[in-house]
């Protein structure tokens, strides 16, 4: 669950490793602002992403033929540019935290 790298608080990230699954450890890094896994192939998002509540861009934007996402947005209520999966795998709806921070919602 390392990440592999020493990430200082408030970092913005961009994630381009050849690794399929993001660490739980994501989870950990409550400050983290920006996040982009774009053009990786990372084929879902671990539920300790919940903890991001203060992350304003996340870029979800993959190579991968399907994404699973559990419903971790709801609780990231700082959201403001939400890129979602190409092909998003779900066996339920969705929920998103539509607060009026959100201003970008695309694909």
């Amino acid at each position: 669950d390392d990440l592999g790298f020493d990430i200082s608080i408030g970092a913005n990230i961009n994630i381009l490793l050849g690794r399929y699954k993001l660490p739980k450890a994501i989870g950990n890094l409550v400050h983290l602002r920006y996040l982009s896994i774009k053009h990786s192939k990372f084929t879902g998002l671990p539920s300790s992403m919940e903890n991001l509540e203060y992350l304003q861009t996340l870029d979800l934007r993959v190579r991968s033929d399907f994404f699973m996402m559990p419903n971790v947005l709801q609780k990231m209520g700082g959201l403001r540019h939400l890129y979602l999966p190409y092909k998003l795998k779900r066996k339920k709806k969705l929920r998103l935290n539509l607060s009026s921070n959100l201003e970008t919602l695309g694909s």
